[in-house]
């Protein structure tokens, strides 16, 4: 659970993947995200991961969201993702890598990874 007074200060939008159909000439048209919902979360940035990718030194932005639990958040999944749409974070989107309930069910916490989506 998040600290007393650092709860739910960023305005997150949860997104899903739409299949598009081809365009009738036998072009796809690539697929597009579609909101969810968007609603206030906790926000806790994990800082300073960095790792060797094919030899090169890659820095990739983490953290943990935490939501209030209720029908629509609850059926975030890992192939949704999350874009900030106010606050210090805006305009970031993450992938959703795992999503874990809170002890007494009133909340959600999912692990992001920035561009993984």
């Amino acid at each position: 659970m998040q600290a007393a007074g650092v709860r739910y200060r960023h305005r997150v939008r949860f997104e899903v993947r739409q299949p598009q159909p081809d365009d009738g000439s036998g072009n796809v048209i690539p697929e597009a995200w579609t909101a969810v919902v968007t609603v206030w979360a906790g926000w806790r940035p994990k800082f300073g991961r960095e790792q060797i990718v094919a030899g090169a030194l890659e820095s990739t932005a983490q953290g943990v969201l935490t939501v209030l639990a209720f029908s629509t958040t609850m059926a975030i999944r890992p192939d949704h993702r999350v874009v900030f749409v106010a606050g210090p974070y805006r305009g970031r989107t993450f992938g959703v890598h795992s999503v874990t309930p809170t002890i007494d069910g009133r909340e959600i916490e999912f692990l992001l990874v920035e561009g993984d989506s």
